[in-house]
């Protein structure tokens, strides 16, 4: 039986997870098949131009493309708010586990139809450069992200080595 259609906005990262996730066309079908109205976006153009008409924002990714969305619309301060429906296509997809949603995604949007919303608490803390940190589901501290953050940057001047390397 289909519902009333209501307005949906899909922000999809077709970066995330593996090749078994649905793609874009499959995810809004589905949507469409409930009898709502389905409008596309990229995980960057998530929080741009959202459409005052939009009933529900749809997270297809994993735990990063979750984080930022919330974080671009906490930011953004929209006048009203929408409900977010996880869609999960991630690698880990901890957000989604922790709040109870399956990782099949077909069967996460069935779930749309008697749908409890459940609220969720972002963090923040302040940290040694005086400057608020928030988060969604986890947070580091001490040795680690400094080693993180050492290794991260160790690795892109070791690519950009080798690219260099190659182009001589």
């Amino acid at each position: 039986m289909k519902e009333h259609g209501k307005n949906i906005r899909l922000v999809h990262n077709p970066a995330a997870g593996d090749d078994s996730n649905g793609d874009k066309d499959e995810l809004c079908q589905l949507i469409e098949d409930l009898g709502h109205n389905c409008t596309v976006v990229t995980k960057k153009d998530a929080v741009k131009k959202i459409d005052p008409q939009t009933d529900i924002i749809a997270l297809a990714g994993g735990d990063g493309t979750i984080r930022m969305t919330v974080m671009g619309l906490l930011e953004k301060k929209l006048r009203f708010k929408r409900p977010i429906a996880i869609l999960p296509q991630g690698t880990a997809n901890n957000i989604a586990i922790s709040l109870g949603i399956p990782l099949d995604c077909e069967k996460a949007i069935g779930l749309w139809r008697n749908a409890l919303l459940k609220k969720f608490d972002v963090g923040m803390v302040i940290g040694l450069e005086k400057k608020p940190l928030y988060f969604i589901e986890s947070i580091g501290f001490g040795v680690f992200p400094t080693l993180i953050k050492k290794m991260d940057k160790k690795k892109r001047k070791i690519l950009v080595q080798k690219m260099k390397s190659k182009l001589h």
